[in-house]
């Protein structure tokens, strides 16, 4: 039987995990518009690592995922948006041919019904 007492902890963990992450989006916009940085998505391992650190593992996952999506969403074009542009297939099918030259033609195969071109 899970306690209350562990819930809340998490819960809490998890609420401060969302506010270092709202933080570091705050700073790194700033940072961005002030110096013109073009990104700053290594800042968001901060909150990752002082939520691992203090708080725990539920809320340091949290903090990667939000920070993730935070980063994708205000830092990557096309910005203020989820919206994924077309892949570079050919970028995809050298990486698979440089790591598995046996296994290109199976990978490949395996991952074309969803990769276009």
């Amino acid at each position: 039987m899970v306690r209350m007492d562990a819930v809340r902890r998490e819960l809490r963990g998890s609420a401060i995990a969302l506010v270092m992450v709202a933080v570091t989006t705050v700073v790194v916009y700033a940072l961005t518009q002030s110096l013109e940085v073009r990104r700053g998505s290594v800042m968001y391992l901060l909150p990752v690592l002082l939520a691992g650190w203090h708080l725990g593992l539920i809320p340091a996952l949290v903090a990667a995922v939000a920070g993730v999506l935070c980063s994708g969403y205000f830092f990557f074009s096309p910005y203020y948006s989820f919206y994924l542009s077309r892949p570079d297939i050919s970028s995809f099918r050298r990486t698979t041919a440089s790591t598995s030259p046996g296994r290109t033609k199976f990978s490949i195969s395996c991952c074309s019904w969803w990769l276009p071109g």
